[in-house]
C-alpha cells in the first residue's frame, strides 16, 4: 500500500538506523505511538524534542514539544498510565 521505499524508511527510523533523524524530520512527524522499548522512543527522549505523555509499560505515546501540544504535555507528562 505504501511501497517498499516508505516501509524501509519507517523501519530505519523506528530502529534508529543510519540517518534516522534526517528521515524522521523529512516526514514532519509530531507524535509517535510505539512500544516502550522501541529504539526510536529512547532516541527522541534523549534529543529532548519530544515528551512522553503515556506509557503503560508496553506502549508509549510521545508528542513533539511544540506550542500546540503543550497543554496536553503539561497535563500528562510524568503521570502514570491508568489501568
Amino acid at each position: 500500500m505504501y511501497g517498499d521505499a516508505f516501509i524501509m524508511d519507517a523501519l530505519t527510523i523506528y530502529q534508529g538506523g543510519s540517518e534516522w533523524k534526517r528521515r524522521f524530520d523529512r516526514h514532519g512527524i509530531e507524535y509517535v505511538i510505539c512500544e516502550s522499548e522501541a529504539p526510536l522512543r529512547q532516541l527522541l527522549l534523549q534529543e529532548d524534542t519530544f515528551r512522553l505523555v503515556f506509557d503503560d509499560g508496553m506502549h508509549s505515546v510521545l508528542l513533539r514539544d511544540v506550542e500546540k501540544y503543550r497543554p496536553i504535555i503539561r497535563r500528562y507528562e510524568g503521570k502514570p498510565a491508568r489501568e
